[in-house]
């Protein structure tokens, strides 16, 4: 079998390119080359979706076999001249989506003369079935990224100085001794002596300068890369039982690991396909779907292709592929870099949401001081002179700021930061004060 993306020759039964790792079973090639009636762009005789404008194929019946009928590249030009109504440029007529912006095409836009098999409703139109229960509801979602959003001035007394108290089974408990990296002259610790607790339905701040070991943490506690000591959720050691746990565990990187050419709904519905429980049912992925873009507030662009959203949508489309498996522990790497403020705080509302419905969040970020007062606890890592990383801090905001003399979260880098990095290289005055205050 041809991977469709790479090229690569398959096995006939692969499910996903050995190559480059996409999925098999949702595109696949043929010589037999047909054209979608909603786009006319050419297909396979066994695709799944629409490569151009991502519409599902429920049968053979939704291609239009024929170059000289309406849609595909051998129409008659009687359609010329019509265009997409938000930038303009020239279009096929019946077309769903602009290939310029990407925008969707209303069905009054355009007067469309193809004739679609009544038998089946629009193909671009979800499913009209009740929507999936999910066991952890997530919440109502945010209100639409085109109105103002009304985020709370950042104030010292709006930050948390309680820690929400969960289950014990819940409950994440990490002891990290030592991680290390390579051998012999070349063997360096990245990170040492990190040991504390995180309770269920936490919302939790990850704070360190560059190279303090922030990532290193991140793959030592889900497992990704084990240290030298013990992580247990609950009654689970998530190093020895690996493969229990690994299915509760979601992590989003800083890349946008997505594909650009697919559209929102389908991306979500692939990757709930995958993460889900081994033979749901596609109702249920696409009711999964379906209740993550109203939580993630992208109903409205579910039907744009993943490279034309903006920036916020984007990032929530990759949040949202990872929250389709219904995650207990969920990691974000840097959520909201390089975004602006106003939509930096929608998506820590949504994941404050998240984890309000009973999950544990952490997640890593540069710019703490955008709506702080949602984060129920503050972990400070830095790097001190043994070139390790160590725990400073993990405690509730506000105390974190009494803890470092300082009236902003985003201070405290200047203090434990080196000379170097623009800071005052007091690391380890706060690792031997933070020592002396939990009795070590």
């Amino acid at each position: 079998m041809i991977c469709y993306k790479c090229g690569f020759n398959n096995k006939e039964d692969a499910r996903f390119c050995f190559s480059c790792g996409v999925p098999l079973d949702v595109f696949t090639t043929s010589n037999t080359r047909r054209y979608c009636k909603v786009c006319g762009a050419k297909m396979g005789d066994n695709h799944k979706f629409c490569k151009n404008c991502g519409a599902k194929v429920l049968d053979k019946d939704t291609f239009n076999g024929s170059a000289g009928n309406n849609s595909g590249p051998g129409a008659n030009t009687d359609n010329a001249g019509f265009s997409c109504p938000h930038c303009g440029a020239p279009t096929r007529l019946g077309a769903s989506f602009c290939k310029n912006c990407g925008m969707q095409i209303s069905s009054t836009s355009q007067p469309s003369t193809t004739q679609f098999p009544t038998s089946q409703p629009s193909t671009t139109q979800f499913p009209t079935s009740q929507p999936f229960e999910t066991p952890h509801p997530i919440g109502a979602g945010m209100p639409d990224s085109q109105k103002p959003l009304n985020a709370t001035k950042y104030s010292r007394a709006n930050l948390s100085n309680n820690i929400p108290v969960g289950r014990d089974d819940k409950r994440l408990i990490i002891d990290i001794k030592e991680k290390v990296v390579g051998k012999g002259f070349r063997k360096r610790a990245l990170l040492k002596n990190i040991k504390l607790e995180i309770e269920q339905g936490e919302f939790v701040l990850i704070l360190g300068g560059s190279g303090a070991g922030k990532s290193t943490f991140f793959k030592a506690v889900r497992g990704y890369s084990p240290a030298k000591g013990s992580i247990k959720y609950g009654s689970i050691d998530v190093y020895k039982d690996y493969e229990k746990i690994k299915f509760q565990i979601g992590y989003v990187p800083q890349e946008n690991l997505v594909r650009f050419d697919n559209t929102v709904y389908n991306t979500l519905v692939n990757a709930a396909s995958m993460k889900m429980p081994l033979g749901s049912p596609e109702e249920a992925h696409q009711g999964r779907a379906r209740d993550v873009m109203k939580s993630l507030g992208l109903e409205k662009v579910s039907n744009n292709l993943v490279g034309k959203v903006s920036g916020g949508q984007l990032r929530r489309v990759c949040i949202g592929a990872e929250l389709v498996g219904d995650p207990n522990l969920f990691f974000l790497d840097e959520p909201d870099s390089g975004l602006d403020e106003p939509v930096a705080a929608g998506i820590r509302q949504d994941l404050k949401k998240i984890a309000d419905s009973g999950k544990t969040v952490l997640a890593i970020t540069h710019s703490p001081d955008i709506e702080a007062n949602l984060f129920t606890r503050v972990i400070v890592i830095a790097k001190c002179d043994d070139g390790s990383g160590h725990l400073l801090f993990t405690g509730a905001p506000r105390t974190c700021l009494d803890f470092f003399e300082v009236d902003k979260l985003s201070e405290i880098m200047g203090k434990i930061n080196t000379k170097e990095e623009n800071g005052e290289g007091l690391a380890d005055f706060f690792l031997e004060k933070w020592e002396n205050q939990i009795g070590n």
